[in-house]
């Protein structure tokens, strides 16, 4: 169970190599994240006017109310 002793030297190159490896599979992933997205994204310039006109939507929280559709903030000199 016990390791033999390894130079610092040793160990360094060790660590060394483990990073390298972690820092590749790091941007693979990474590479393979940003393919995946690009590949699911659409720009606004080639939607459809169909497809356009279901990305809008339009409050109608006061369209039903007869009272004022506004308020005002009343404004103190202190």
């Amino acid at each position: 169970m016990n390791e033999p002793n390894r130079t610092q030297w040793q160990i360094r190159c060790a660590f060394n190599g483990f990073c390298k490896q972690a820092l590749k599979r790091e941007a693979m992933n990474a590479h393979r994240d940003t393919k995946r997205q690009q590949s699911r994204e659409v720009t606004f310039s080639d939607l459809s006017p169909l497809e356009e006109s279901q990305l809008v939507t339009y409050d109608k929280y006061f369209a039903d109310d007869e009272a004022e559709q506004s308020f005002i903030i009343p404004y103190k000199n202190i």
